[in-house]
């Protein structure tokens, strides 16, 4: 979340002084015209393109993008390794710490053990949701990368607006000093539509495209550790198998204790 709202306060900072030193009219940029134009239009080409559950969907998932950081693979694995030096696969000890796990799909597949599933049709109830979310994550990345198409062509509907203007002022009465500012403001829609695009739109289809990839692999590792859990497997055998969905300098090194297969 930090990294992401620096990146896009550190664009308009440096837009913002490009635009303090190429003209001293700071006020040519602030045209209430070109920002309708773009981000009404891109808005209404949305809810043109998309269902408008879909949109709000996206419009909610782009705020949990730039409101929440996700936990590490490494704290959700320790979780895991906890529960299971906590309760040994027994439902009474996973009940009592079921309140206190954290990541939500850790807590449904826990909350799918207390309910006394199968093995099999555990996995393959998990199986199901990763593949959901990992739809539903594509399908709002897609939708920001088709939406990032719109907004430069919008910013060119009102540069073209302003030379229309621009060409009704030709041969009037002082015509000839209304051409800048009137194409001045024409190129502002085009520069918030590249704006909008290139700082908003592209790169936060690529930010949720990477953070689901990353939630994907760490919803397999709870998979995983979750049919281990209740396969009752020692707690060493948890540890070492979580270990190897991590990074090498993420994984954990001691178990404090070990499980017994009693």
């Amino acid at each position: 979340m930090i990294g992401t709202l620096f990146g896009i306060l550190t664009a308009l900072v440096i837009v913002v002084y490009g635009a303090m030193h190429v003209t001293n009219q700071y006020f040519v940029f602030l045209d209430l015209f070109a920002i309708l134009l773009v981000l009404g239009g891109t808005l209404v080409i949305a809810f043109i393109t998309f269902p408008a559950k879909e949109v709000f969907k996206l419009i909610k998932i782009c705020l949990t993008v730039l409101r929440r950081e996700h936990q590490s693979g490494n704290v959700v694995a320790k979780e895991i390794v906890e529960l299971a030096r906590f309760s040994r696969g027994e439902v009474p000890a996973l009940q009592q710490k079921l309140s206190t796990i954290q990541h939500p799909f850790l807590k449904d597949a826990v909350g799918l053990i207390i309910d006394r599933l199968d093995a099999a049709d555990l996995e393959s109830i998990l199986t199901d949701r990763i593949r959901m979310k990992q739809e539903v994550d594509a399908s709002a990345s897609n939708m920001l990368r088709t939406l990032a198409k719109y907004p430069p062509s919008l910013g060119i509907v009102g540069t073209v607006l302003g030379l229309i203007g621009v060409m009704q002022q030709i041969g009037g009465d002082g015509g000839a000093e209304k051409i800048g500012p009137a194409m001045a403001v024409g190129m502002v829609a085009t520069l918030y539509g590249l704006l909008f695009t290139n700082v908003m739109l592209q790169p936060l289809g690529e930010n949720l495209a990477l953070r689901s990839s990353k939630e994907i692999r760490k919803r397999k590792m709870i998979l995983m550790g979750v049919m281990l859990l209740k396969g009752g497997r020692p707690l060493l055998v948890i540890q070492e198998s979580l270990n190897s969905h991590l990074p090498i300098e993420e994984r954990m090194v001691e178990t404090g204790g070990t499980q017994s297969n009693d």
